[in-house]
């Protein structure tokens, strides 16, 4: 009997060691992914109510051939055996994109690796989207007059379009790129531009991204058929001290395309007006720390036959610097004679027409 009664004990502890402890199972890991970011969503299971659990997660992306890593943790507190738990963050990529990732439950050790847009590694493509419809290069020259008696003042070149064709009713955009100006045996390079007609704004405004390098304006889509003249870009260069020859021609070359348009029609034009660098009246032309001509100073125009945020005299013209003591130093030269020629006469119109690529 004793015997017998030994061995049930025996069995009680056998069957008492063989019970699973509480394993705290990471069971799954989804994400959805894009080019700006991702939304992550994990589930553990076998977790003890009231404990606080962290789960770290990865997520490793290669873009351009460039590898960086995406971490995170969530922290939470059981409220029973199971949890779904979720985060999200953001990223920028560019090119064709790979992502792959994992997610650890810390107590345990139990991985996952991440099932992210339904397979294991995400394959992104995130390249530009081809704009709408793009003039393709286009170039228009001009006869303009700057001699070497001009050295040392500044031609501020500016252009402006007029939109016809298929203007659309709702927001769109418009983008001004490889730009540049043959000016005698010179190549002098234009900065982008991007031009937004939107409904969000009442009036229309201008100014110079420094960061980006870029002209920047906003024009009231209400006004995207009315306006005769719209701002495209502008250059103020510095004719050098020692500018030796006399210049007669001039070229402006761009390229329009339309992100979120087609079947626009650019009717383009531009012209060179002269600035001294100061006067004998105390102006002084607005420069940058690094000795260039400062754009946002200067007070760019944006339209012509529209409102503007500045209130500037709707009978100038786009492209014309509303610092008063910028227009005090205006001189004859390039194509303006100076008076209150602030952006100089303007070229020939040309028609560029933004077709489907």
């Amino acid at each position: 009997m004793l015997k017998r009664y030994l061995w049930g004990i025996g069995l009680g502890l056998i069957v008492m060691f063989a019970m699973p402890a509480m394993a705290n199972i990471l069971t799954g890991a989804t994400a959805t992914a894009n080019c700006a970011g991702y939304t992550l969503t994990v589930h553990a299971s076998d977790l003890a109510a009231g404990k606080t659990y962290t789960i770290k997660y990865h997520f490793t992306v290669t873009s351009n051939g460039t590898s960086s890593t995406f971490p995170g943790t969530i922290s939470f507190t059981a409220t029973g055996s199971t949890a779904t738990e979720t985060a999200s963050g953001t990223w920028s990529l560019t090119g064709d994109s790979t992502v792959t990732g994992s997610a650890t439950l810390t107590s345990s050790g139990s991985t996952k690796p991440i099932i992210i847009n339904g397979s294991t590694t995400a394959t992104l493509d995130c390249s530009a989207p081809p704009p709408a419809c793009s003039t393709g290069p286009q170039s228009l020259a001009y006869n303009v007059s700057e001699r070497s008696n001009n050295a040392s003042e500044i031609v501020w070149f500016n252009s402006h379009f007029k939109l016809q064709g298929n203007v659309p009713s709702t927001d769109f955009t418009v983008n001004v790129t490889n730009q540049s100006i043959t000016f005698g045996p010179s190549t002098l390079p234009v900065p982008d531009a991007v031009i937004a007609f939107t409904s969000s704004v009442t009036c229309a405004s201008t100014s110079f991204n420094t960061t980006t390098n870029e002209w920047e304006t906003f024009i009231p889509l209400s006004y995207a058929t009315h306006a005769d003249e719209v701002f495209s870009a502008g250059l103020a260069h510095i004719l050098p001290s020692s500018f030796p020859q006399n210049v007669s021609n001039v070229t402006w070359h761009a390229t329009f395309t339309s992100p979120t348009a087609s079947s626009l029609q650019f009717q383009f034009q531009y012209g060179a007006a002269n600035y001294l660098s100061s006067d004998d009246k105390g102006d002084v032309f607005p420069l940058t720390s690094t000795g260039q001509p400062d754009y946002n100073a200067m007070m760019i125009d944006p339209v012509h036959n529209a409102p503007t945020c500045g209130g500037y005299n709707n009978g100038d013209h786009a492209g014309t610097p509303e610092n008063q003591e910028v227009k005090n130093l205006v001189t004859g030269g390039g194509s303006g004679g100076g008076g209150s020629n602030w952006t100089g006469s303007w070229s020939s119109t040309q028609t560029y027409v933004c077709a489907a690529p």
